[in-house]
C-alpha cells in the first residue's frame, strides 16, 4: 500500500500540472509540497518502491527525487526504473 500524500491549493484549475516528490524526510516532503502546491497537484511518497508503483500507474509532469536517502544511492538506483518507464 502506497501511503502517499496530496496536496493542491484550493480553487486550483482543472489543467494543473501533476508533481511527484520522493523524500525519506517528512519534513522535508511537506516543505515541498506546501511550496509545490501553488505550481500544481502534489503528490508525495516516502521511498522509491512508492514513487515507481505510481509512476506505472499515472502520469506527471515533473519528479523531484531525494539521490541521497536513507538507504545509501536508493534514488540514483531508481533512475534507470524510472527512465525506462517513460520508453
Amino acid at each position: 500500500m502506497i501511503e502517499g500524500m496530496t496536496s493542491q491549493k484550493p480553487n486550483s484549475s482543472p489543467n494543473q500540472k501533476h508533481i511527484l516528490v520522493c523524500d525519506d524526510d517528512p519534513l522535508f516532503r511537506k516543505t515541498l509540497m506546501l511550496l509545490l502546491r501553488d505550481f500544481g497537484i502534489v503528490t508525495a511518497v516516502q521511498n522509491t518502491d512508492e514513487a515507481i508503483t505510481l509512476l506505472r500507474s499515472k502520469t506527471f509532469d515533473l519528479l523531484f527525487l531525494d539521490v541521497q536517502m536513507r538507504t545509501p544511492d536508493e534514488g540514483i538506483k531508481a533512475l534507470p526504473q524510472i527512465r525506462a518507464l517513460d520508453e
